[in-house]
């Protein structure tokens, strides 16, 4: 009865509810350091109790009178040993399960990410392409340079208007080269 007492207060230990809102990092290294290593634990213990509570059953059948009460009483405790290892194998099993979910929200946030990366590089990417295909393209603007004109920096004075005579004389020696005399 002692051994089946501390087997069977050690049945749920991995029954801690993983907290949605908790950071999957903190509840991966909680699982893999603490919980599943207890309950990994637990379990080893329960087969050495399990080990003497079969022991201590069959020298209990062996020395008692009343076969048909010590075969009742190993019934009992077979029930209560078989619904303690279940217990602890369904903690152990859903610590495992806990760990592939923390695992596989790691995974699609870094998924998330180097898809995020993804798509900023082939931004980029288009962008460097664009700016290639802008280089190739005709300016409307002329190749050549050309200097602006512009008047000098100080208006010329303008002189006083002065009317001189036409000489018509002027021109007389230059014609179409026959010379008058």
């Amino acid at each position: 009865p002692r051994i089946l007492s501390s087997f069977t207060r050690r049945a749920g230990v991995v029954s801690r509810s993983c907290d949605a809102k908790m950071d999957p990092e903190s509840v991966l290294n909680d699982l893999v350091e603490t919980e599943i290593p207890l309950a990994r634990r637990t379990l080893l213990e329960t087969q050495t109790n399990l080990a003497n509570l079969a022991t201590y059953v069959e020298r209990n059948y062996l020395e008692s009178t009343d076969k048909r009460e010590a075969l009742e009483q190993t019934k009992q405790f077979a029930i209560q040993s078989l619904a303690g290892v279940a217990s602890q194998i369904d903690a152990f099993a859903t610590g495992l399960l806990r760990i592939m979910d923390a695992e596989a929200i790691l995974f699609n946030r870094i998924e998330s990410d180097i898809n995020n990366l993804a798509q900023g590089v082939l931004g980029f990417d288009e962008t460097i392409a664009r700016r290639q295909i802008g280089g190739l393209v005709a300016t409307k603007k002329s190749e050549t340079l050309v200097e602006k004109i512009s008047g000098p920096d100080e208006e010329p004075r303008s002189m006083k208007y002065r009317r001189k005579p036409i000489d018509y004389s002027l021109l007389d020696g230059i014609g179409h080269g026959v010379a008058v005399e």
